[in-house]
């Protein structure tokens, strides 16, 4: 029903994300369903289970379009640290992708555990000549993790990550491969603003997800009309501008959404298109 309410809507392809989508016994069904409608489909994934009861062929066979790998560590055991999961079964399921001569997208969360190994990160990335885009993203506590008491021992200051950030995105483009860089004021990634598309720029990144559908609702419970409401939330147009800043009490100048922008932005040019401050 969700699938047909997209196809419904206009859309003309989607995401699906998680927990761990290929976990759900029914996601061949869901992509089957969604290449009858014409839908593009794309599954964001840790690829632990692609190697089970030969769930990557069915789900090629299916339809599917692209993965987005949750590469978060080229390390087995940062790997594991990090997910819960094991790299060797990803690198079978990159290995397997790569003989099919499928392309797909990475995507790197940043975190105090991680950001030091970024440059290492861009090398895996850069010795897979399927992959064709990679996301890094700074670790921000959006939300179940806005709640959490240890979210911010995953956090890095952004001037502690940029050096490793520069060097790895200079090896991810020296192997022909696209690199976006999300969730950063800026003025913090000075020199990587072309690779920059954030909170205000998301709707102007092709290889980007954004919530379209309620996916916390119980689906036994989700009507059919329900179903058809929630394939129609998009939003914004593409072309739509970011959303605009407000005036907020001392000692920030302006907020949007969860974002602030203190004092010392005030007056920059960049700031309509800034994703300021967490």
């Amino acid at each position: 029903a969700l699938v047909d309410s997209v196809a419904e809507s206009g859309f003309v392809g989607f995401d699906v994300t998680g927990g761990e989508p290929t976990a759900f016994p029914g996601i061949v069904d869901v992509i089957r369903r969604a290449t009858e409608r014409g839908l593009s489909s794309r599954i964001i994934t840790l690829g632990q289970f692609l190697g089970t009861k030969n769930l990557l062929d069915r789900l090629l066979d299916a339809g599917l379009c692209d993965f987005r790998f949750s590469l978060h560590a080229a390390r087995p055991e940062m790997f594991h640290r990090m997910t819960g999961g094991d790299l060797t079964k990803l690198r079978w399921t990159m290995d397997e992708l790569q003989r099919r001569g499928f392309q797909y997208i990475t995507n790197t969360t940043i975190t105090e555990e991680n950001y030091r190994f970024l440059p290492e990160i861009a090398r895996f990335i850069a010795s897979r000549p399927e992959i064709y885009q990679a996301t890094l993203l700074f670790f921000m506590p959006y939300y179940r993790w806005a709640t959490a008491d240890h979210a911010g021992e995953h956090r890095v200051r952004y001037s502690d990550i940029a050096a490793y950030l520069r060097e790895a995105v200079a090896i991810i483009e020296e192997a022909e491969i696209g690199c976006t860089i999300r969730y950063a004021p800026q003025c913090t990634i000075r020199g990587m603003e072309k690779n920059h598309v954030g909170i205000a720029g998301v709707r102007h990144d092709p290889h980007e997800w954004m919530n379209a559908i309620e996916h916390t609702a119980d689906p036994e419970a989700t009507s059919l009309l329900v179903a058809s409401a929630m394939g129609r939330m998009i939003g914004l147009p593409p072309h739509a501008q970011a959303a605009p800043l407000i005036d907020a009490p001392a000692p920030y100048v302006a907020s949007r959404s969860s974002k602030v922008f203190p004092e010392k932005c005030r007056g920059c040019a960049g700031m309509a298109i800034c994703d300021g401050v967490d």
